[in-house]
């Protein structure tokens, strides 16, 4: 059917009577706007005896919807402009008690709704409205409630086609009770009607179109559990499944993960102080930090973890025979020295797999609740600027994970007031970015000292939803000291060597440096922003 419903002055409608008992019903309306002086109804879909979504336009011209409960309409930040034309798609599945909206072929994701029990059919479908004076200029044409998008009906022309398959399906929390997933949205010629949650080739759940995302509280301790997603339209063509996802959750009783992290370890065993690596002076004290790695369920180095040259020879030698004894945990950064070795070709050699791709330097993993990125600030090989290869992975990364909490961590920091290098821009690029997605924690090394940073931008100005950057040079090969305090530095020694211990909650973090040779100790807790 198609109606037009038009008015300058008044109200102006038209209904279309639906046949009796639908339980899911999809219209597709194309409208304009001249003006419009206050609210606007563009569509109604109603039972037999109420309305089961409305939407419309506010006086500004944004997209509004109300169900039946809401004390207030839902506003999206989607507009339409005026004089153009725009497509409205409306779908109200009573069966799933769930309505979509999408604007010029866009979901709106927060207009997913739900309405109340008991309004068992869709009924009919009005345009405009039929009783309230409105000083507006809308134009309603090719509205369509095609038997194809009509649960059991016949006629018009049949939708064959399945939505596009979910991919990069992924954890984004995994406790010993609940598995959080995630997954990129699929596409659909009409529109994706939800999506379908299967745990161990079983149906887990149904989600609404506007939520790639999950969450399963019914798992038990100690589990592996398969997971996939497929997704699926009105006509009821599914996609194919998407990749499985095996997941393995935790015992009752197990903690938030804990790293410890430090940068600038281990001395060549040339080194005049290395002592067969046993030293107790004011250097080589890769020993000392390493008995403080055992409790850790993640080791960060922060670069320049064997000196001088990054040779295997010098890393089986002084690194293994230390830091070595928590390589099975490990997840290193790479630093300058390293590159001492061409193409760091024997810090690869070492960690493998560990060290992600040797042409790259950088990659990602999951711990908890948090997304953990290790990037490469040798940017003279490893470019760093924002057209990179490594710029543009890292934005991808970032825009396709919904953790609550992120942490990235690289050798040479952004800011730092220690005296033998200090803050090196050339990784502003990267905190920009972080800072964009609302990044929580980096970590660095380079200056052999411990400092810790208020919450601040990529150029240095404080702010309490920015990042908060430790640099963690202690990790046994020297120390040096510090400068005068950089802008948003709020503590800092070059007195003890030692670890930086995170533990990383779901929303928030506790940090603690502790100290292997000396006293200093630093402590506290923060929210996630």
């Amino acid at each position: 059917w198609a109606a037009r419903a038009a008015s300058d002055s008044g109200p102006a409608s038209a209904t279309e009577q639906l046949p009796a008992g639908l339980p899911d019903v999809y219209a597709r309306v194309r409208f304009q706007i001249s003006q419009i002086a206050t609210r606007a109804i563009v569509l109604k879909l109603r039972s037999p005896t109420s309305t089961l979504v409305a939407v419309g336009l506010t006086p500004d011209d944004h997209l509004f919807a109300r169900t039946p409960g809401m004390m207030a309409p839902q506003i999206s930040a989607a507009a339409a402009s005026e004089g153009d034309w725009h497509e409205l798609q409306v779908y109200a599945s009573v069966d799933m008690a769930t309505a979509g909206v999408w604007l010029d072929g866009q979901v709106l994701q927060e207009l997913s709704l739900a309405f109340a029990a008991g309004n068992a059919s869709v009924d009919s479908l009005i345009l405009g409205n039929p009783i309230t004076d409105r000083s507006y200029d809308l134009a309603f044409d090719d509205v369509v409630a095609d038997d194809a998008y009509i649960d059991g009906g016949g006629g018009g022309t049949e939708d064959t086609q399945a939505p596009t398959t979910p991919t990069n399906l992924q954890t984004t929390f995994v406790s010993s009770g609940e598995v959080d997933l995630d997954w990129r949205p699929s596409s659909d010629d009409v529109g994706v009607a939800g999506y379908t949650v299967y745990r161990n080739d079983l149906v887990l759940n149904t989600v609404v179109p506007s939520h790639s995302a999950y969450r399963d509280t019914t798992v038990q301790p100690s589990t592996t559990y398969v997971y996939t997603v497929d997704a699926y339209d009105l006509a009821g063509n599914h996609s194919a499944p998407s990749s499985a996802l095996e997941v393995a959750t935790p015992d009752l009783d197990s903690p938030d993960p804990v790293i410890a992290a430090a940068g600038d370890i281990a001395c060549s065993p040339g080194d005049p102080d290395f002592n067969g690596g046993a030293s107790s002076g004011a250097r080589c004290r890769m020993e000392a930090t390493a008995d403080l790695l055992l409790d850790a369920d993640a080791v960060l180095p922060l670069g320049d973890e064997q000196y001088e040259t990054g040779a295997y020879a010098d890393f089986m030698t002084s690194y293994d025979a230390s830091w070595g004894v928590a390589f099975p945990s490990t997840r290193p950064a790479v630093g300058n020295h390293e590159y001492g070795t061409p193409g760091a070709a024997d810090y690869y050699r070492y960690f493998g797999a560990h060290a992600g791709d040797p042409s790259k330097g950088y990659y990602a993993y999951t711990m908890g609740a948090w997304r953990m990125i290790s990037l490469n600030s040798e940017c003279q090989i490893v470019p760093c600027s924002s057209d990179s290869a490594q710029y543009q992975w890292l934005k991808n990364e970032l825009s396709s994970h919904t953790n609550a909490c992120t942490l990235a961590y690289w050798h040479r920091p952004l800011f730092s007031s220690g005296s033998e290098h200090g803050g090196d821009a050339r990784s502003r690029p990267f905190w920009q970015l972080l800072y964009q997605f609302g990044a929580d924690v980096v970590l660095n090394g380079h200056d052999h000292d411990y400092e810790r940073f208020a919450r601040q931008d990529a150029f240095g100005t404080a702010d309490p939803n920015g990042i908060r950057e430790f640099v963690v040079g202690t990790g046994g090969k020297s120390l040096n000291s510090l400068n005068a305090a950089q802008p948003n530095s709020e503590v800092g020694s070059s007195s003890s060597f030692g670890v930086l211990e995170l533990t990383l909650h779901r929303t928030s973090y506790d940090w603690d440096f502790v100290a292997a040779t000396g006293s200093f100790d630093d402590q506290g807790t923060a929210a996630c922003v």
